[in-house]
């Protein structure tokens, strides 16, 4: 069972979400986020948000994690996506494309995220990433690289799977997992204003009152770092707290430059799993396996 839905079946009403220009308060910051993630809401990336990457990368050593499909990448296939990022900085690029769970699970494919520097998850289809590689040594790998300053990103479906929880397609109806967990707490969706997405977004939110959602436009990204919520490209980052109790939540929106305390988010999300757990006897299913 996934983590998330036990409260999703506790939480039964919510009050539409408020349009305020900060969020409710909260205390106890836990500790800052390790390594930074650069997450981008897809479509064109430009050039600069390339390069930024490629900087927070060390221009080291790059792993490339496509998004699974029927068929495997070609060598040509591969070979090409080694050559781009190699003409954007990287000294060192390798392509992991597991076959199967049982592949991603095992300690001759995780090799190069042990040196690597940082990590690129390629476009596709949310579900079948989070099929192929949560709850896999490439997980455990992934989260080392972040514990040692590593950069985690990735564009469309990529930008979404580290996340705690998202959606699994283009459509809500395609339904919702688990996500690698790098940032727990939180829902990441991506093409969000393109795409007009606000509204699956605050819909799960209602029965999910202890996360925050996040919604990232193309050509933009999302990036984590320290205790910093802070956006880099053309466009905005939406950030969703849903009402709880008596909790009044909101909704705002970051732009090109601006910040906000990711601490002072996930102390809000976690004083509210704490009421959930007294309340209903539930342990912290939000806690990062």
């Amino acid at each position: 069972m996934q983590r998330t839905l036990v409260f999703s079946l506790l939480m039964l009403s919510m009050v539409s979400i408020s349009l305020t220009n900060s969020p409710v308060s909260a205390q106890e910051p836990p500790a800052e986020f390790k390594g930074t993630l650069f997450l981008c809401g897809g479509g064109r990336l430009s050039t600069d948000l390339y390069n930024q990457f490629v900087e927070y990368g060390k221009s080291d050593s790059l792993v490339v994690i496509p998004s699974p499909t029927q068929r495997k990448l070609s060598d040509s296939q591969q070979s090409g996506i080694v050559e781009r990022w190699k003409k954007h900085g990287f000294k060192t690029v390798t392509v992991l494309n597991a076959s199967n769970k049982e592949e991603a699970n095992s300690a001759d494919f995780v090799k190069p995220l042990k040196t690597a520097t940082a990590v690129w998850f390629m476009p596709g289809t949310p579900g079948n990433i989070a099929d192929r590689y949560v709850g896999t040594l490439t997980e455990a790998e992934v989260k080392k690289l972040l514990e040692r300053d590593g950069v985690v990103g990735g564009s469309s479906a990529g930008c979404s799977i580290p996340s705690e929880f998202m959606f699994r397609g283009a459509m809500a109806s395609h339904g919702t997992t688990d996500g690698l967990g790098l940032l727990p707490h939180f829902i990441i969706d991506q093409h969000f204003i393109k795409r007009k997405r606000i509204g699956r977004l605050t819909d799960l939110l209602k029965t999910n009152q202890h996360l925050i959602g996040v919604g990232v436009c193309e050509d933009t990204a999302l990036v984590v770092q320290k205790d910093q919520l802070s956006v880099e490209g053309i466009a905005t980052v939406t950030v969703c707290i849903p009402d709880y109790q008596e909790e009044s939540g909101s909704t705002f929106v970051l732009k090109p430059k601006e910040s906000y305390s990711l601490s002072k988010l996930q102390a809000i999300a976690k004083a509210r799993i704490k009421k959930m757990a007294g309340e209903f006897g539930y342990r912290d299913f939000s806690n990062p396996r």
